[in-house]
C-alpha cells in the first residue's frame, strides 16, 4: 500500500513539477530526492547497517497483525519489539544523529527553573504562584502566564481536602482538560499560533483513509476518527499534532494502552499523508523533511513522539517524556514538562512553517488534482479477534 502511494506521487511530480526539455538521469534523480527526500534516506544507513532492510526482515518474520510494520511503521521507540533487533550501538547512534535539539530562551529557563524549585509546603507554593506578576517586564510575561496557567488547576485541586487525582474518581475528559491540556495548550500556544481543541475532536486526515474506494451513495460513509487532543494551523486547517489518553491517574488497562497507542500512531501516519498531499495540491514538492507529531499519555506520564516519511516506510521516533503531578511535593517535575514542551513545539514549528510555492497555472492544478485523486491509501485497520484465554 505505502509502495503505491509513493510510486503515484512520484510519477505526478515526475510529469507535472518537472517543466524542462531534458529527461537525463540528474533530473530523475533531483525529482526522487524531492519526493523521499536525500537527507531522510541517508540518515537511515548507521555503521553501515540499512534500517530499512532491517525492518523489510522484521516485516516478514512478524506474525502480530497488529505490530505496527504491517503498517508500514518503523517504530524505532526505546521498548519497541524491532528495536530490539537492532543492536544497541547502532540505535544510540542513529538517535545521536536524528535527534532534533532545539534551546528556549535563557530567560525562560531561569524563570522556570527558579519557580519550580522544592517547596516546604503548599502554602509557599501558592505564594510563588500568585507572586509571579510581582515584576511585570515585558520580556518574560510570555512564560509567566505559561506557568501561571499551567500551576492553576493543580493549586486549587491541592488545596481542597479532597484530591481527585489520588482518588480513584477521576475521569478521563476531566482529566485530560483539568491536568494534562493546560501543560499542551499553554506551551504550544507560547511557541505556534495554532488551532488547539480537546475531548473528542474529530481529526479528518483519518476520513480519507477510511472512506477509500467507498461509493458515497450507496455505502455508508464513515466518521472520522476522533482524538483527545488536536493542534490544526488556522488559515487551511491542516492537522499537524495529536494528543491520545488511556485514561484517568489510576487507569490499569494494558489492552487499551495497547490500541490507543496503535491508533494514534496509525492515525499520526494519516495525518503525515495528509499534509504531503495538502502540499502537492498547492504545488509544493519539496517535503522530505515533514512530519507530524503526537503525544501519548498513560496514567502520570506523557511522551511526545514525531513520524516521518522515508524511502520505504516511515519512522516513528520519541522526543520524550514527562510527568503529571498527584501531590504538591511532586510540583516539582512541571520544570520538566513545560521545558521539554517548549522545545518540542519549537521542532514543530520549524516543521509546520508555511511554505508558498510558484503561481500555480489553474490547468496544472487540475491536472494535480486528478493525480492526487488516484493515489492509493493505506490499509485500514485489522479487525480485532476475540480474547484467548491464557492457560497459565
Amino acid at each position: 500500500m505505502f509502495r503505491h502511494l509513493i510510486l503515484k506521487v512520484f510519477f505526478y511530480f515526475f510529469s507535472f513539477c518537472i517543466n524542462r526539455s531534458s529527461d537525463s538521469d540528474v533530473d530523475f534523480q533531483k525529482v526522487a530526492e524531492s519526493i523521499i527526500g536525500k537527507v531522510e534516506r541517508t540518515a537511515l544507513i548507521v555503521d553501515n547497517v540499512n534500517l530499512e532492510d532491517t525492518f523489510g526482515d522484521y516485516c516478514n518474520e512478524c506474525g502480530n497483525t497488529f505490530d505496527l510494520c504491517h503498517s508500514d511503521i518503523m517504530d524505532l521507540r526505546p521498548t519497541s519489539r524491532f528495536s530490539e533487533k537492532i543492536p544497541e550501538e547502532t540505535w544510540a547512534e542513529f538517535v545521536s544523529d536524528t535527534y532534533p535539539e532545539y534551546e528556549i530562551s535563557g530567560e525562560w529557563e531561569k524563570l522556570i527553573q527558579n519557580t519550580f524549585q522544592p517547596r516546604d509546603s503548599l502554602e509557599e507554593w501558592v505564594r510563588v504562584w500568585r507572586g509571579l506578576y510581582e515584576n511585570r517586564s515585558n520580556g518574560d510575561l510570555v512564560i509567566k502566564d505559561v506557568i501561571y496557567n499551567i500551576l492553576a488547576p493543580y493549586i486549587k485541586v491541592f488545596e481542597e481536602p479532597y484530591n481527585i487525582l489520588n482518588s480513584g474518581d477521576l475521569r478521563e475528559n476531566q482529566y485530560n482538560a483539568q491536568f494534562v491540556s493546560p501543560i499542551i495548550g499553554s506551551t504550544l500556544k507560547a511557541i505556534c499560533s495554532i488551532d488547539w481543541r480537546i475531548l473528542e475532536v474529530p481529526v479528518e486526515s483519518s476520513k480519507d483513509r477510511r472512506n477509500t474506494n467507498l461509493n458515497p451513495i450507496v455505502d455508508k460513509v464513515l466518521e472520522a476518527k476522533c482524538a483527545d487532543g488536536l493542534a490544526r494551523l488556522w488559515s487551511s486547517h491542516e492537522e499537524v499534532f495529536l494528543y491520545e489518553q488511556t485514561g484517568p491517574p489510576d487507569f490499569d488497562d494494558v489492552t487499551q494502552l495497547c490500541i490507543h497507542d496503535y491508533k494514534l500512531v496509525r492515525t499520526m501516519r494519516d495525518v503525515l499523508n495528509q499534509r504531503i498531499i495538502l502540499h502537492l495540491k498547492d504545488g509544493i514538492s519539496d517535503h522530505k523533511d515533514f512530519a507530524s507529531f503526537g503525544a501519548f499519555g498513560h496514567r502520570t506520564e506523557v511522551s511526545l513522539f514525531w513520524l516521518t516519511i522515508h524511502q520505504k516506510s516511515y519512522c516513528l521516533r520519541e522526543y520524550g517524556t514527562f510527568k503529571i503531578p498527584t501531590v504538591w511535593q511532586d510540583l516539582p517535575v512541571l520544570s520538566e514538562a513545560i521545558m521539554i514542551c517548549l522545545k518540542f513545539f519549537t521542532f514543530m514549528k520549524e516543521n509546520i512553517k508555511v511554505r508558498r510555492s510558484a503561481c500555480v497555472e489553474q490547468k496544472q492544478r487540475l491536472l494535480t488534482k486528478r493525480k492526487v485523486h488516484t493515489i492509493k491509501q493505506n490499509q485500514p485497520t485489522p479487525t480485532r479477534p476475540k480474547k484467548q484465554k491464557n492457560s497459565r
